[in-house]
């Protein structure tokens, strides 16, 4: 029976690590598999790399060799999601091989490694240390490529998005929310902040600003922003939502249209810190959209066909898409 490696990373960026896991895995089998998580997000100083310039980064590491790819989104909110996108994805390529997952586990995120009972798990050391999130905030904030963690083919290309017109805007975030974190270093404690965003439905469309300021400048998001001291969650929600789009529908008609509210509380759904949000559910009965208008620090705001989300879902900022989704498919809103 054919052996299949299979190998599961975010690989943001490729660096020498990830190299080691792949010539492992190429050594012990008939044929290895990448799949590569968190594709299809917007861009930001966590996942900065698309799916298709992370699967080059890693072709171009190994020249010649036999490699296959599948990406992989993040479904934060639904495990069970995940683990069978993955299970999908490797089934649809190798149905019939005896699949072996190589990985290291490196802390309590890794755990994902332990998802998948049916297959061979073969755990491998760390590899001298290498942390990826140092890399990036060398590179993000100091303009650093740090050569001796990184294969050359990865520092190439890091030197060519460096001089993109790509850089400029993550490196414009990495600062934000690098001074941002500073305002509260000597806090006895990291502090916990309290979202609100609205999801606000009429007509099949969904109403979504995009962002006129880093983080996720330019990025679809939904209306929303910090709960004030000694507000209630459905009146921040309410306050947000008039603020940024200046939606026509008063106070009232709005709470008579909330459906839900529901807490999102992924641990890393933010880069600025733990944020927890709440996201209320507004289905208007109107029979046109409602008018809308940017404001505040919104860079615009417009109605959008929920059928056309999935196409947008590479354009979200932080975990929308993924809020989006889930609580538009508890209503049976969103396939």
């Amino acid at each position: 029976m054919q052996s299949l490696g299979i190998l599961i990373g975010r690989f943001q960026p490729f660096h020498l690590g990830h190299r080691f896991l792949i010539e492992t895995a190429l050594g012990q089998s008939d044929e290895v598999l990448v799949l590569i998580g968190s594709s299809y997000r917007g861009r930001n100083i966590k996942n900065p790399w698309t799916f298709e310039e992370r699967r080059q980064m890693i072709l171009d590491a190994f020249k010649g060799q036999a490699l296959h790819f599948a990406a992989i989104p993040d479904f934060f909110y639904d495990e069970q999601a995940w683990v069978h996108a993955v299970e999908e994805a490797v089934n649809k390529k190798f149905p019939d091989a005896q699949k072996t997952l190589f990985g290291h586990t490196k802390d309590d995120s890794s755990y994902y490694l332990k998802l998948f009972g049916n297959w061979e798990f073969h755990e491998l050391p760390d590899y001298q240390g290498i942390n990826a999130t140092l890399i990036r905030e060398r590179f993000f904030l100091q303009k650093h490529i740090l050569d001796s963690a990184l294969p050359p083919e990865t520092s190439q290309a890091l030197e060519i998005f460096l001089h993109s017109n790509l850089y400029p805007a993550l490196h414009e975030e990495a600062q934000y929310i690098h001074d941002y974190q500073k305002t509260w270093q000597y806090s006895p404690y990291p502090p916990i902040f309290t979202t609100t965003d609205a999801v606000v439905i009429c007509e099949e469309c969904i109403l979504l600003i995009q962002r006129g300021h880093a983080p996720g400048k330019g990025l679809f998001a939904l209306p929303g922003g910090y709960l004030e001291a000694g507000e209630w969650i459905i009146d921040g929600l309410i306050r947000e939502l008039h603020e940024e789009t200046s939606i026509a529908v008063d106070k009232p008609h709005l709470k008579a249209a909330l459906q839900e509210i529901k807490a999102y509380d992924y641990p890393d759904r933010s880069n600025i810190g733990r944020v927890i949000t709440h996201a209320g559910l507004f289905i208007l009965q109107h029979q046109s959209c409602p008018l809308v208008k940017a404001h505040d620090d919104a860079l615009s705001a417009d109605w959008y066909p929920i059928n056309q989300l999935f196409a947008l879902q590479d354009q979200f900022h932080e975990d929308h898409y993924q809020i989006i989704r889930d609580l538009l498919r508890r209503h049976g809103l969103f396939k």
